[in-house]
């Protein structure tokens, strides 16, 4: 049996922050929610150690994955047999920090371990917030079995974890190698379209590394002094080591994505959804709770819900993919009158040419490619999408109050109210002294099947257009007059509406 010696490791701990919500699944359900998130033994979010590797591979090239991450391929078609490497990179899970920016690793007792900061600070995450979600179909209602929520890791979370390279190098050439890969899977944490967890292209998942930087070493075994401090450095995340150094990262120069920017502000109101009432009205816009940190980051504070705006990405990804099949249809001379019933559902929704290279599919029941799908994409209809959201949670502008709106059904024939038909809505109204400009961006994958078809990415921009000449509303009761907005729209920089 042959022994190798792996004398060089090379670590990294890094802390990230959520700038976005982040859908950890730990795909169990529970009385309260449709999907819960992962927690802890202390009952706190955590991000497996297995989510980041996979994340990490995922964003590199193969043979860098296979140089660093490890591989299994068959050697021998005939006998089975297989060539087998273990990964040269070990992840650690990914701690919750406390207000203090200390993270909560190990087995803890709150209550005596923490001071009533602390306590509170991580109480909260104990009621996470809840997102509630309707699928609507290209008749603007909701789908049968469409209503569903999901509990979801709030923004501004923090959260630490490590990564430890092992390396046997041959030369002082091959060791420079090894710290520039190295170098390169930390580069990719800050890298355009880079996500953790599930949903991104729900607008979850958008992390940023606090301050751009991380603590790093590299260690020769063979010296004493680095074998001495190796072995004192403890394997938890809460205990500092002395043998770090900081490292600015780089974010990598090369970036497939095409940056769309929708600066907008609202005509008047602005209403989306929480799916409940309140003691006040029957239907309030959402609001959600998050965290901000000092300039220093060593202190963490949790923002009232009361003075948050909350535009949640999934609204607005659904109004731009309905739009984008219209201007698509249009595009391409498909109309309603002309199809027959059978043929009019191969054009809209997921079956559609343009919202299924954009915004993705889950498949067909039916197992069939969508109408005019390349040869060579999956026969199952399934299609990740290729559209980068984004949440926006942040503080409202003080002027921007909420508004309750008072509605009646009235009986046609009498005139009359119609009996329990009485019930009102609390919105947002936007003051024209103090309007709220909101920024989305937008990253687009152009792959092949969207470049083999310049009607997709020009149907695509139309509905953005749309949206910025108010003729697309976003949100909900459009039809009440809401969700109109006014503003402009920028692609990689230039702008291309105004």
């Amino acid at each position: 049996m042959q022994t190798t010696k792996y004398n060089h490791r090379l670590i990294a701990r890094v802390t990230i922050e959520a700038e976005t919500p982040l859908a950890i699944g730990s795909g169990k359900k529970s009385i309260l929610t449709d999907a819960t998130i992962n927690r802890d033994a202390n009952y706190l979010p955590f991000i497996p150690g297995t989510t980041l590797a996979g994340l990490i591979r995922h964003a590199i090239d193969e043979e860098l994955a296979d140089r660093l991450m490890g591989f299994i391929k068959k050697k021998n078609d005939k006998n089975g047999e297989y060539e087998v490497e273990g990964s040269r990179l070990i992840v650690t899970e990914a701690k919750l920090l406390n207000c203090k920016g200390k993270a909560i690793d190990g087995l803890l007792n709150l209550e005596t371990a923490c001071d009533d900061e602390d306590k509170a600070f991580l109480e909260d995450f104990k009621h996470a917030p809840i997102r509630q979600h309707a699928k609507i179909n290209h008749r603007g209602i909701t789908e049968d079995k469409g209503k569903f929520d999901e509990e979801v890791v709030p923004k501004g979370a923090r959260f630490c974890f490590e990564m430890e390279l092992i390396a046997n190098p041959k030369s002082e050439e091959e060791l420079a190698e090894y710290k520039q890969n190295f170098k390169d899977l930390l580069g990719i944490l800050v890298a355009d379209g880079f996500r953790v967890g599930g949903k991104s292209r729900n607008g979850f998942g958008k992390i940023k590394v606090v301050g751009e930087a991380c603590l790093y070493r590299e260690l020769d075994l063979s010296l004493p002094a680095d074998l001495d401090l190796y072995l004192k450095k403890s394997a938890s995340l809460a205990e500092a080591w002395n043998g770090f150094e900081p490292l600015k990262l780089e974010k990598p120069q090369e970036s497939r994505y095409t940056r769309y920017e929708l600066k907008i502000t609202p005509k008047d109101f602005l209403f989306f959804g929480s799916g409940f009432g309140n003691e006040d009205v029957d239907h309030s816009y959402i609001k959600e709770r998050y965290i901000t940190w000092d300039g220093e980051g060593n202190s963490g504070r949790w923002n009232s819900q009361d003075n948050s705006l909350v535009v949640p990405a999934s609204s607005v990804k659904g109004a731009l993919a309905h739009r984008t099949a219209y201007h698509y249809n249009k595009e391409c001379g498909i109309f309603a009158e002309n199809l027959s019933p059978e043929d009019f559902n191969k054009y809209v929704g997921k079956r559609n040419k343009a919202v299924f290279a954009l915004f993705g599919s889950e498949g067909n029941e039916d197992e069939t490619q969508p109408t005019e799908a390349p040869t060579g994409e999956r026969t199952d209809g399934k299609r990740r999408g290729h559209v980068l959201f984004a949440d926006i949670i942040r503080n409202k502008e003080e002027k921007t109050d909420k508004k309750i709106h008072n509605h009646v059904k009235i009986d046609r024939f009498t005139g009359g109210a119609i009996d329990g038909a009485l019930f009102d809505e609390e919105a947002l109204i936007v003051h024209p002294d103090e309007p709220e400009e909101i920024e989305f961006e937008l990253l687009v994958d152009v792959d092949e099947l969207i470049n083999e078809d310049q009607r997709i990415i020009q149907a695509f921009e139309k509905a953005l257009k749309d949206v910025c000449e108010g003729m697309l509303p976003l949100g909900g009761n459009v039809n009440k007059g809401y969700g109109q907005f006014e503003g402009k729209l920028y692609k990689d920089g230039n702008c291309i509406y105004e």
